[in-house]
């Protein structure tokens, strides 16, 4: 059976290092990505309005006007 060496303070050391390089990357990364995500609600909302603008006048135009009179 082997016995297993001592964790080195310098492998502990080298290690977060590489955690923390990985951390601030993942953050870039997010930071990117929520940029990204601002610069497009604008144009989502706007997109979405006309989208209900023109179901609202399909709906508009298929409706009878004689629909529910005198009910």
């Amino acid at each position: 059976m082997a016995i297993a060496r001592p964790v080195r303070p310098r492998n502990i050391i080298r290690h977060g290092l590489n955690k923390r390089k990985m951390e601030d990357a993942r953050k870039t990364e997010a930071d990117e990505e929520a940029a990204t995500r601002c610069e497009l609600r604008p144009q989502i909302l706007e997109y979405a309005v006309r989208l209900i603008a023109d179901w609202n006048e399909r709906q508009a135009k298929r409706a009878n006007p004689a629909c529910g009179r005198g009910r």
